[in-house]
């Protein structure tokens, strides 16, 4: 766990020390972990926090346990869909370097279902680790060296959420089509994504924060998983790469940024 987050949210606990909350909100894995090493009686509301049963933040999906609750996100699950769906774009395509997080333990169930998924598309898949901002460049050159086709880029909490500026124009300026978990990347230049919406999952923190102020109890209340995922496509992004999206991707999208 990248020692900056422990140390601001064990300056953020030490300061929510004898506040007597109502509830604490926390919107990322590692965030969870730290709150819930410091506090085992205020409620926290989690929001899209990846597989919180196999990182032992909850007991199960419907009696959490404990003084956790809210709503968990299902990127792990998604990984045949997102390949099937950027295979779609670019059929040509038969290689792609795979941004992680090595720090990030989802994302080796992510690759392993990737792997699969790709060995029966013909896809030869290339992890390629970013622990820290600065290896963002050396990452690049060896993305280069790979001789790779695109660049999937996993979702994750926080880490490649907030760097993914720069992996969109280090990506872009290497001309390769990109593709992502969350849809603030396809707004932002990247050619595709296919996950949920944080939006909406962001929003049920509001019934959760309800709930336990009218005296509900965490563990009495189900975490919820998402059952909408949203296929985003940036078509602008797509002719400065040459790409011609067939007609039958473009159907399926909930939204083509023009």
């Amino acid at each position: 766990m990248p020692t900056e987050i422990q140390t601001a949210s064990g300056r953020l606990q030490r300061n929510f020390a004898g506040s007597n909350l109502d509830a604490i909100v926390t919107t990322c894995t590692p965030t969870t972990l730290v709150m819930k090493s410091e506090t085992n009686s205020t409620p926290l509301v989690m929001a899209s926090v990846s597989d919180p049963v196999g990182q032992k933040l909850i007991a199960s999906y419907s009696r959490p346990g404990g003084n956790i609750t809210g709503t968990a996100s299902q990127f792990e699950e998604l990984a045949p869909k997102m390949l099937e769906l950027f295979h779609e774009a670019i059929p040509d395509v038969t290689s792609m370097a795979v941004i992680v997080n090595p720090t990030n333990s989802v994302h080796k169930i992510f690759l392993k279902e990737m792997d699969t998924a790709a060995a029966s598309l013909k896809i030869r898949l290339t992890a390629v680790p970013i622990a820290r901002a600065d290896e963002l460049l050396l990452a690049m050159d060896n993305i280069h060296r790979s001789n790779v086709g695109a660049v999937i880029v996993l979702p994750d909490d926080s880490f490649l959420f907030d760097l993914r500026p720069s992996i969109i124009q280090q990506v872009s300026l290497s001309h390769l089509p990109s593709f992502f978990g969350l849809r603030e990347a396809v707004e932002e230049g990247g050619l595709m994504s296919y996950g949920e919406d944080l939006r909406l999952s962001y929003s049920r923190v509001a019934y959760y924060l309800d709930r336990i102020v009218k005296g509900q109890k965490p563990t009495d209340l189900p975490v919820e998983q998402p059952t909408k995922f949203e296929l985003v496509v940036n078509r602008k992004t797509a002719k400065t790469l040459g790409i011609k999206l067939p007609p039958s991707l473009l159907v399926q999208a909930d939204e083509v940024i023009e």
